[in-house]
């Protein structure tokens, strides 16, 4: 799901609903400079999901995203702790 393009529907809601990402980072004390191309794919992840999943209808988009960032956020620290580990 990630290799596929935004739909136009889909880019026209990110880019609608893209404060969320600057939220985020904000509340999470995370500086836009060193954060924002790791939770930028979390984001759009969930804008597929949001877009996809029919299910997803339940939830605010909001809720899907912020799980998304905290996840890629999550990976990101993951990976730079194995990668201190191993050097």
């Amino acid at each position: 799901m990630s290799d596929i393009p935004l739909t136009p529907e889909q880019g026209t809601f990110a880019a609608e609903n893209h404060g969320l990402v600057l939220k985020f980072l904000n509340e999470n004390n995370l500086s836009e400079d060193e954060y924002y191309d790791v939770v930028i794919f979390g984001y759009l992840k969930a804008v597929k999901k949001f877009f996809s999943w029919p299910d997803m209808c339940q939830y605010s988009f909001s809720t899907i995203a912020w799980k998304e960032m905290r996840g890629a956020l999550s990976n990101h620290h993951r990976t730079q702790s194995r990668k201190m580990r191993t050097a």
